[in-house]
């Protein structure tokens, strides 16, 4: 038996069932505003296949996969300016704008719309803020589709008040750009100066006026391994499932917790029979703790007694613990280097411990921390101000969220409603 064919919406069906009813709106928009699904306004295609053998390096367009630029060919298969989404992969998601003719690849979504009835910028800006991942339910490998991302409910402005929105939001972000590059550049001095000081300091050009005044030669330095130095001791987790374990007043790290120069406090507390049941171990107040996996070559003092967990290390020595600190400071990206791991990289304990280290005497050992901890503690205070980094990206989350809820202040109610916009898009598909 033959299949009915599918009844053909009126303009006012498909109306009716692109506006998201009032019950399911996540928050309220200005009153000419409309709710509605991307699936109404875009519709996305995967780019073409283009294997790494048949891209060009001296080519002259670009080729675009998930996470932007991956090589260059002289061919182009979209023309600019155009949205693309990341499609497969860590990057599946992520929204790049394409000012340029360019090859899409099929790790990547094009995204197709009305350019005289949506603005491109809005548009982007919009993607930008939208967690297109939302739908995904794959376990291994995430991947997005069009399918996925249609039912994603956004609310549409009139084509006026987007475009007001990306004059404000453009506007707003040059200026906070402009501090964001002053304060990258004054971290990146504090990044070099800091490897320059303690590049001077463990090879002796610190101290050298100190070894001259009390008559001290280099070639008193003397060369080991860290593991004639150092006892290293693992860590371990209780059982989660053991409600008795954990909450209890013994302090418990992780590499969550391991930043700056000192341990105080961590963020998990564990009790004495947890502790007792699981293979973590203990440090002593000015223990070292090291981290092994995720960010391996990491180092505090600790200055309390903590638990830690699998991923750290305690490291007890019979040298300046703050020296052997600043020394992994120094070290810390050789140690990356020689870690492994295809997810989460980490540094085998024999490896550690076959690293070499000059070791000078205990009093010049405490004279180079006392430099380092005069240098590094005014170029600390100076870092510090590098965290308005992370504030200038915190302010531009807040303005994106405020304006796709119509709070820039640029909204004019008297303009016609987003719903007769809808409808004229909505009039392609008849």
């Amino acid at each position: 038996m033959a299949r009915a064919k599918k009844k053909k919406l009126s303009l006012e069906e498909l109306l009716e069932e692109a506006i998201v009813k009032k019950e399911d709106r996540p928050y309220e928009v200005p009153e000419n505003w409309v709710w509605t699904k991307l699936g109404n306004i875009i519709k996305v295609s995967s780019g073409k296949s283009l294997t790494s053998k048949k891209m060009i390096s001296e080519g002259t367009i670009p080729v675009y996969g998930g996470n932007g630029v991956t090589g260059y060919h002289n061919d182009f298969n979209v023309e600019a300016p155009i949205i693309v989404i990341g499609r497969v992969g860590f990057y599946c998601g992520s929204v790049h704008f394409i000012k340029e003719n360019a090859w899409v690849t099929d790790n990547a979504l094009i995204v197709f719309f009305s350019k005289d009835k949506i603005d491109i910028n809005f548009l982007y800006w919009l993607l930008s803020t939208i967690n297109l991942r939302k739908n995904d339910s794959s376990t291994a490998q995430p991947v997005i589709s069009g399918s996925k991302i249609y039912k994603l409910e956004f609310p549409l402005p009139p084509l006026p008040e987007q475009q007001r929105i990306v004059e404000v939001i453009e506007s707003l972000f040059v200026k906070l750009d402009a501090a964001k590059e002053l304060v990258q550049n004054a971290l990146d001095s504090f990044e070099n100066r800091k490897a320059a000081i303690l590049h001077k300091a463990f090879t002796g050009e610190l101290t050298a006026k100190w070894r001259e005044e009390k008559g001290v030669s280099l070639d008193a330095w003397e060369n080991k391994k860290l593991g004639e130095i150092a006892k290293f001791i693992g860590g371990g987790t209780p059982s989660k499932s053991v409600y008795d374990y954990w909450n209890g007043e013994i302090k418990w790290a992780s590499v969550k917790d391991i930043k700056g120069d000192y341990i105080y406090s961590t963020l998990d507390y564990i009790t004495e029979e947890g502790l007792n049941n699981s293979s973590s171990n203990l440090c002593e107040i000015d223990d070292l703790i090291l981290v092994t996996r995720i960010s391996p070559g990491k180092t505090v003092i600790a200055k309390d007694r903590i638990a830690i967990n699998q991923d750290l290390k305690i490291i007890k020595t019979y040298i300046n613990a703050l020296f052997l600190h600043y020394y992994f400071v120094f070290y810390e990206q050789e140690i990356v280097s020689k870690s492994s791991g295809s997810t989460v990289l980490g540094v085998r304990l024999e490896t550690l411990k076959e690293i070499k280290i000059c070791i000078p005497s205990i009093e010049e050992q405490q004279e180079i921390v006392r430099i380092l901890e005069d240098l590094l503690g005014n170029e600390q205070r100076a870092k510090e101000l590098c965290d308005v980094i992370e504030k200038i990206d915190l302010m531009k989350k807040a303005i994106l969220a405020r304006a796709f809820r119509g709070e820039l202040g640029t909204n004019n109610p008297e303009e016609e409603s987003a719903v007769e916009l809808l409808k004229e898009v909505l009039k392609e598909k008849l």
